[in-house]
């Protein structure tokens, strides 16, 4: 954590929202974008209490993503009438340090639910009509790749037969 108290290292964070005392929307200096701002605070691990910034762009080009965004991490409690009910609301970012004005400072780059991403794990039929797609796929493409690398391949669980120099032929 930086003097300011502010995030200082690159990587992935558990964080949770933190009130703003100002407004939640934001202006760049530079161009003069508008944009929602969040003020996170890390929630666990040896940055615990480290602040960082992040931004959701609302340009005609970034908006739609922005807000799908909030709405991809947060849920139903996400209402851009009510930004404070996001108070308390914990997610994850990823960090990447950049260098502002000649100096290296932490930039959020994603914000994704806690959960990781809102995947979940495929079940039951989902898992058998993928392998049932992709089985005979891969033994292929695997079969192939260890061809072109000159590597014996198995098949049927067979070891493959090794040409000598007495029996150059190799019986498939």
């Amino acid at each position: 954590m930086s003097q300011n108290g502010y995030l200082d290292k690159a990587g992935d964070f558990v964080v949770r929202v933190e009130p703003r005392f100002d407004s939640w929307f934001t202006k760049s200096k530079e161009k003069g974008t508008l944009g929602i701002r969040l003020t996170l605070v890390v929630d666990e691990g040896p940055e615990e209490g480290a602040k960082a910034e992040y931004y959701g762009w609302l340009t005609p080009a970034a908006e739609d993503r922005t807000l799908a965004t909030f709405a991809k991490v947060f849920g139903d409690i996400w209402d851009i009438d009510n930004i404070d009910a996001l108070i308390g609301e914990r997610a994850r970012i990823s960090v990447e340090l950049e260098e502002y004005d000649g100096k290296l400072r932490a930039k959020v780059n994603w914000l994704n639910p806690l959960n990781g991403g809102g995947n979940s794990a495929p079940e039951g039929k989902e898992v058998e009509g993928l392998l049932a797609r992709l089985r005979s796929k891969s033994k292929a493409i695997t079969s192939k790749v260890l061809e072109d690398e000159g590597k014996p391949v198995e098949r049927d669980g067979k070891k493959p037969s090794v040409a000598t120099e007495e029996d150059p032929e190799i019986p498939f």
